[in-house]
């Protein structure tokens, strides 16, 4: 059972949670960023032990992130979205190196012990390191990032992070999904990329 939970104009689905109160859903909180492709096929694979913030476009996802973390008790963030090196688009916000201090307190707030930004390349070069080491001591979080492409592997991507400012113990909480691909046993979690 899905159930979906409204915070303003952001869209929250509590996987498997009878009641509508976000309040302890779980431990870890998945956003998915509306810009990202496929992400009705991710929303679908979230483990039901996760709960599911789909990011309005419209809106600071800085700020609905934190709204939907203060609401409930995870200690996990797992983010899907679209990046680049040193830069993160979440709603209509581009959160990247130059502006990352300006959101030092609502980044502050969101108080989890991991974050796991998949998005493409966003730790790739100097600039990209500097800003995953910069999140990590702003919101004082274990951070992970990509240095490559983020996605289906038979369009060169990867989930897995490469840049990891200490362990990270929570694995992807989206289950490997079989789609048919030119290589039809090839295990992938989406059709596309989150670049």
């Amino acid at each position: 059972m899905i159930n979906s939970v409204s915070l303003g104009t952001s869209s929250v689905i509590a996987s498997s949670i009878p009641s509508k109160n976000v309040t302890n859903v779980s431990r870890a909180l998945v956003v998915i960023d509306a810009g990202v492709d496929d992400r009705e096929f991710l929303i679908g694979g979230v483990l039901p032990d996760a709960g599911v913030l789909v990011l309005d476009r419209h809106r600071d996802g800085i700020a609905q992130i934190g709204e939907v973390l203060r609401a409930g008790d995870f200690s996990v963030l797992q983010i899907v979205a679209h990046g680049s090196e040193g830069e993160l688009r979440l709603g209509n916000t581009s959160l990247n190196l130059s502006n990352l201090l300006n959101y030092a307190n609502a980044l502050r707030s969101w108080q989890v012990e991991e974050i796991s930004l998949y998005a493409c390349e966003v730790a790739s070069g100097a600039t990209g390191g500097d800003f995953v080491k910069q999140l990590a001591v702003v919101t004082g979080a274990r951070v992970a990032a990509a240095t490559t492409k983020v996605g289906n592997r038979a369009l060169g991507g990867t989930w897995s992070l490469a840049v990891q400012t200490g362990a990270i113990a929570t694995p992807l909480m989206i289950e490997i999904i079989l789609i048919s691909t030119p290589h039809p046993k090839q295990l992938l979690y989406s059709q596309s990329l989150t670049c």
